[in-house]
């Protein structure tokens, strides 16, 4: 049967309309854009930026009046940090800083009173002072049997500190200013003060 000129155009239409539109199809699910025929203007969306990460704010101070990450006047709650190096934990052993400074500042406190008191006892002169040093605060379960620590130690729940004054025995004065809490004696002049509630001592 022969088919006439105008169908034959009109098929051939029709295939390129639909090649047409599956090109589009295509240029759409890959992510193009299609720029128009004719020869007109073609202005490419114009890219929304990213936006830019808020700052992330300051931490706020743990106690009014001091800088921000200090538990007392000379304290700071990262000197408290478990010495295990990330090995056992995230330096509070699991608390988070917010929580780690709520259970610690009590202690900063008392360590400042300390610190108050060998200067006033024992002052160097020229505008220094003596400073109390923590040698150990924060123990994970890893260091705490490192240092063959007590399973029980205050260290681990952060309300204990091992201290040290260069030169000056401070276990009298510990004894003296922590009537309700721990005290052990002991080490290369390094006590230990803790807050536990009740009073408690020991030599080590």
């Amino acid at each position: 049967m022969a088919i006439s000129h105008n169908a034959l155009m009109g098929a051939k239409e029709s295939i390129e309309i639909a090649a047409k539109m599956l090109q589009l199809a295509i240029d759409e699910a890959e992510g193009f854009e299609k720029v128009p025929q004719g020869g007109g203007d073609y202005d490419p969306p114009i890219p929304v930026p990213e936006p830019e990460p808020e700052p992330m704010p300051e931490p706020e101070p743990v106690a009014p009046g001091l800088p921000a990450g200090y538990l007392a006047k000379n304290f700071k709650l990262s000197e408290f940090r478990c010495k295990c190096g990330g090995k056992g934990c995230n330096g509070y052993n699991g608390l988070s800083e917010a929580q780690a400074a709520a259970a610690t500042k009590p202690l900063a406190e008392l360590l400042q009173k300390g610190r108050d008191e060998i200067n006033r006892r024992h002052p160097l002169g020229g505008g220094k002072e003596r400073a109390v040093n923590i040698v150990s605060g924060y123990r994970c379960a890893y260091e705490n049997k490192k240092v063959s620590g007590e399973a029980s130690s205050r260290h681990v729940t952060g309300i204990a500190a091992d201290v040290s004054t260069p030169g000056i025995d401070t276990g009298a004065l510990w004894d003296e200013l922590n009537p309700n809490g721990g005290v052990g004696y002991g080490g290369k002049n390094c006590p230990h003060v803790d807050t536990r509630g009740y009073r408690s001592r020991w030599k080590y």
